[in-house]
Order: structure tokens, then C-alpha cells, then sequence
């Protein structure tokens, strides 16, 4: 979301059983990866909507460098005050605002040496205000609203021999975030240092080792007043009922990781093994994670795939810092275990299908021991298993598709004595289908439609007056934590593409509608001042957007 999809060469999903190579995961892993520059001659294009306007120009400088530059604005704050009017009880007072940007350069020093330069950013803006009303918390009234900045800077060093590869890639990362909720607010400052190596030698014509570290100095300014951030399972979150607490600190840390891999062909059968250990300064502790992976060309449309190994993730830092967390926590862990296959139907069509479990434990959850000083521990633990497939439309000419399907269960319990319960973010079913159909010259019709189960909450017994400042507090059932679920979302968006050519240059129109069948789905659930009427938060029912993109 704030990184141009044009300037990625690959966009990979592991879901679980991933190399030795990726941490600080014990679910799983979004890898971007951005692409050259292109060299043969400048070109970009330029794209307007109702939604955001982006601009893209690249080229080659001289025969050795390229660069490419890019830039995207919301154009919602543009076009939203004409369309909603002012609400009395709500009004904005800064429009959602967002941009990013992006600037690459790619030098061939020579055939075995090569530098690039990355650097992006991007900014996102939000304001309301609200006015008191019967039905409102009285903390929640006053000014709302975020500002997110982050800015990032990475040198890539890569050589490339018959023998070696390696990609040195030191980087650094600004980033600030401010909130507003009412009386409380929260702002936070940190910088970070990222240094990394990955490094592959290929050392027999079966066998290639990958190694390589990575150490991230960081550091932060916290400057807060604002109750304890909510965390996985917490049932109510009303300022008037929790404690506000003031922070102005300046905490530190250093991150280091460091692994190994051997990727063995074997035949048709492929193993890598390896090994990760993590080390976290602040923790004084250290985490040990073998993995091995294994695929096997069964014949030449069939593999079998299989996968695991042990994962860590470090606590959040709100969660070891004071005044809001604690010393003493340590790494979360999880215990993978993946099998599956991919079969070429066609040799357009295929078929990706696999299976899961992963055994979750010293998972961060407020402490069951009244007698503890620390608000945190590591006494949570869980479990989260399911299945996926998708069928797959390669891109041809005129078509390309898939419809993938997932089907989990994740349930975890808060410590001993607690009861076991949904994830927040469980979602039982998934189904997703997408489409780009090229029907006519020049014409282009794309959709997709998703339908998911709703998200676990937990139902309100009913509520009880608090007198100390005139409001309704909501009772829960503690056995009840995630007992009954939002109702299910689903959403169909279809985009219509006409593209004219002429002898320089391209023109693209589209008309894209989000939620084309009107459905407002569920976002939170909603309840009136005394918790006697309940309902829903909903998304827009409809979201159309026209553009314009010239391509050059």
C-alpha cells in the first residue's frame, strides 16, 4: 500500500515453513522485491482517479545507470467534501490524506559488480472531531486523529560470480506516528539501523549454501498519555474505565539474527535444511530455530512439498518497555509443520494445495499471577490449523485468473485457568476469485469477489451504570471471550479498461467500482449508550472511482 506495485519484480506469500533465511515471524511472511530500472529508453505514465493520481517516469542516464522515480496523492480529501455534508455530531477536521514516493538507482559498475540506491516514504493524515452526545463515553469526545510518517534510505552492493553471490545491504528508517483520541494522545519517534548480508556459494553442482546476518540498531522517543494499547483478546477497551499512563522515555535496542541453509539437489528430490538464531539486546536472550524444506518432481506436472521447523517472533515494543510493558518477557515461538503438492493441469493451469499446523506457545498475554509485578508474560499459548488451494490462470493474451480457498482454525488460551478461545482474527473460510478478461481490442474487464466469515467478538451480557461520570459500562462473560462472530463479509468489485494507442504514447480509461451489489459489510460492532440496542460499524456500500492513465 505504499510502495508502487509497478516498480515490483515479485510480490511472494509464505503462509508458513519458511526458509532460515526470513524472522522475527511465527505466522507468516510478505516479501516485496523491486526491480531494475528499465534501460532501453525513458518512458512512465501518468494516472488520475477519483481515489489518488500516481505518477511514474524511468530511464536510462547512461549506459551503465538507470533510475526511476515515482509519486502517489490521495485525492480523496479533494472530492470527499463534496460529497458528505457536515454531521453535527462528527465532522472531519483534516480528510483522509495520503501519499508515498519512491526514487531507485541502479548502477553496473561491471559484470560482477553492481550498486542501487533505494529510497521511498510515504505520509498518511487523518483528523475528526466529535462533539458530545447522550449516547458517547464522555472521554471519547474532543479532537481524533493519526498522522504516519515513515522514510527510507537502502544501499544494495551485489557481486556475482561463477562461485559466489552476495547482496551487502545497509539501510536506514525514520519513521513517527502520532495519535489523538480524544484527551489522550500518543506520539512515538524511532530510527533504526539496517544492516544486512545474503549470501549464496554455490559450491558443487547439487549443492548451494546460503548464509548470511543482520543487525538492526534502533531507537525511540516515546512521549504518551493514554491508557495500555489493546491487545489480542481484550473485550473492552472505553477510556473511562481504564487508566491512563504518561510516559516521556527514550528506549534503545539492538537486534542481530544470523543463519544458514543448505539447498541439496538430491535427484528429483530437493532438501534444505538450516538454522536461524536471533539475539535481542533488550531481552538478554537468544532463539534457536532449525527449519528444513523439502520438494520432490514426483514426475514432471507433480510436486510434493513438504516443510517446518521452529520460528520466533520478539514481543511488541510497547510490551517491554514502562510504563506500558515489562522486563523479563521473552521470545514468542511457534512449531511449523507443512505438507502439500503444486500440479501443472495445463500448461497455463495449475493447481497449488496444502495442509498446516502450527503449534503456538510463550505467546505475550497480561499475567493470571496477582501476586506478579509485571503486567505481561509469556504464558499464552495456541494452535492454528487449515488448508489452501488455488487454481491458477497463468497470464496469456487475453485472460488470467485464479480462485484460491483457505480453510483454519486458530485457537489460543490467555494463561492458566483461562478458557480456550477464537483468535481475534480468526476467519474460518476464505474465498477468493479474480479475473482480467481482454473480450475486445483494447478492452479489458477485471473483477473480483471475496467472501470470508466474520471475525470473532465476544457478546454483551448486558451493562451496569457508573455513576462517577453518568455512562453505561458494558458486562462480559469471561467463558464468553470470542464466543460469537461479526456476520459474514463479502464484496464484488469489477473494472472496466478502454485502451487507445497512437504512435508515442497510450490513453487508458477505467471505471472501477468497489462493492458494485451495495453490501455495507461489518467493520466493529456498534451498541447505543446502555447497551440495550447492538448493531454495526459498516464500510461504504459503494465505492466508484473513473480514471485516466496516459502510458509513454
Amino acid at each position: 500500500s505504499v510502495y508502487n506495485s509497478d516498480l515490483l519484480s515479485e510480490i511472494n506469500l509464505y503462509t508458513g515453513g519458511f526458509g532460515a533465511e526470513f524472522g522475527d515471524a511465527t505466522g507468516g511472511v510478505v516479501a516485496l522485491k523491486s526491480r531494475k530500472p528499465r534501460t532501453d529508453r525513458w518512458g512512465g505514465y501518468v494516472d488520475t482517479s477519483m481515489i489518488d493520481a500516481t505518477a511514474l517516469a524511468e530511464g536510462p542516464v547512461t549506459d551503465d545507470m538507470s533510475v526511476a522515480f515515482a509519486l502517489r496523492r490521495s485525492t480523496l480529501d479533494l472530492i470527499m467534501p463534496l460529497v458528505f455534508e457536515d454531521s453535527a455530531d462528527l465532522s472531519f477536521t483534516a480528510m483522509p490524506v495520503y501519499y508515498d514516493y519512491q526514487a531507485k538507482m541502479d548502477y553496473r559498475i561491471n559484470d560482477r559488480h553492481s550498486i542501487s540506491v533505494d529510497v521511498y516514504g510515504a505520509y498518511d493524515e487523518l483528523g475528526l472531531a466529535t462533539e458530545k452526545t447522550g449516547d458517547m463515553d464522555p472521554d471519547m469526545t474532543g479532537a481524533f486523529g493519526m498522522e504516519v510518517f515513515t522514510q527510507s534510505a537502502a544501499l544494495h552492493y551485489r557481486f556475482k560470480s561463477d562461485l559466489i553471490e552476495s547482496d551487502f545491504s545497509p539501510a536506514l528508517l525514520f519513521g513517527e506516528q502520532r495519535f489523538d483520541l480524544g484527551p489522550y494522545f500518543l506520539d512515538i519517534k524511532g530510527v533504526m539501523v539496517d544492516v544486512k548480508e545474503d549470501m549464496r556459494i554455490h559450491l558443487a553442482k547439487c549443492s548451494t549454501l546460503k548464509l548470511g546476518f543482520q543487525v538492526q540498531p534502533r531507537m525511540f522517543h516515546l512521549e504518551s498519555d493514554i491508557m495500555r494499547p489493546p491487545k489480542e483478546g481484550d473485550v473492552d477497551t472505553r477510556t473511562s474505565t481504564n487508566e491512563a499512563l504518561t510516559s516521556n522515555i527514550t528506549p534503545s535496542d539492538v537486534v542481530g539474527a544470523a543463519y544458514v541453509a543448505n539447498e541439496l539437489e538430491l535427484g528429483p528430490v530437493t532438501l534444505t535444511p538450516g538454522l536461524r538464531v536471533d539475539y535481542d539486546r533488550a531481552l538478554a536472550k537468544a532463539a534457536l530455530s532449525p527449519r528444513l524444506a523439502a520438494r520432490w518432481q514426483v514426475v514432471e506436472p507433480l510436486v510434493l512439498k513438504a516443510g517446518g521447523g521452529l520460528y520466533h517472533r520478539l514481543p511488541d515494543v510497547d510490551e517491554m518497555v514502562e510504563p506500558y510493558g515489562n522486563d523479563g518477557l521473552t521470545f514468542e515461538r511457534a512449531l511449523h509443520g507443512m505438507g502439500g503438492f503444486e500440479l501443472a493441469i495445463t500448461d497455463t493451469v495449475d493447481v497449488d494445495v496444502q495442509g498446516y499446523y502450527k503449534h503456538l506457545d510463550q505467546r505475550v498475554t497480561p499475567s493470571q499471577d496477582t501476586d506478579s509485578d509485571r503486567y505481561y508474560d509469556n504464558s499464552g499459548k495456541g494452535y492454528s490449523v487449515g488448508g489452501e488451494v488455488m487454481l491458477r490462470h497463468k497470464p496469456t493474451e487475453n485472460f488470467f485468473g485464479w480462485i484460491s480457498y483457505s480453510i483454519s482454525r486458530s485457537m489460543r488460551d490467555d494463561g492458566p485457568g483461562t478458557p480456550e478461545r477464537l483468535f481475534d482474527k480468526d476467519q474460518t473460510h476464505n474465498l477468493i476469485a479474480l479475473a482480467s478478461w481482454q473480450f475486445a481490442k483494447g478492452w479489458r474487464l477485471g473483477g473480483r469477489f471475496q467472501l470470508t466469515t466474520g471475525e470473532p467478538r465476544t457478546p454483551i451480557s448486558g451493562s451496569v451504570f457508573n455513576a462517577d461520570n453518568g455512562t453505561y459500562l458494558p458486562v462480559f462473560d469471561p467463558k464468553d471471550n470470542n464466543a460469537a462472530r461479526q456476520e459474514w463479509s463479502h464484496q464484488l468489485d469489477l473494472r472496466l479498461d478502454k485502451q487507445w494507442v497512437f504512435d508515442t504514447w497510450m490513453l487508458h480509461t477505467y471505471i472501477d467500482v468497489q462493492n458494485v451489489y451495495l453490501h455495507a459489510n461489518a467493520v466493529a460492532p456498534a451498541n447505543n449508550y446502555d447497551f440495550s440496542e447492538r448493531g454495526y460499524v459498516r464500510d461504504l456500500a459503494i465505492l466508484p472511482s473513473i480514471g485516466l492513465k496516459a502510458d509513454f
